[in-house]
């Protein structure tokens, strides 16, 4: 079954694509924000895929420019089940959904 949404902002789903090679500016990922509503995306080179760097760019890429979402659904992945971005996002009232490894969520 697919969630369905009603506004922009109101979801997104975050993942990481990578590792890619080096840039000049040291990135290796690319962290991904797909809004399943309106399909937008945002995409930033990243050099980790560490929690706070995960977290840090999900607020100044994607809260702070579209507010806070209520819900978003990521993998299971280390920066995404650590305790810095589960209560970053227990914090903003942000509801988390994990994915199961196998599941892709950029189609829904």
């Amino acid at each position: 079954m697919t969630d369905k949404f009603e506004r922009p902002g109101q979801h997104w789903n975050i993942d990481h694509l990578g590792p890619l090679l080096i840039t000049e500016n040291g990135n290796r990922y690319i962290l991904c924000f797909r809004d399943p509503f309106s399909r937008y995306l945002v995409a930033e080179a990243v050099g980790s895929q560490n929690a706070e760097t995960t977290t840090e760019t999900f607020i100044k890429r994607v809260i702070s420019v579209h507010g806070v979402p209520e819900s978003i659904t990521t993998d299971c992945g280390t920066a995404f089940t650590s305790t810095v971005f589960k209560e970053s996002m227990k914090k903003l009232g942000i509801h988390h959904k994990m994915s199961a490894p196998s599941c892709i969520q950029w189609n829904h």
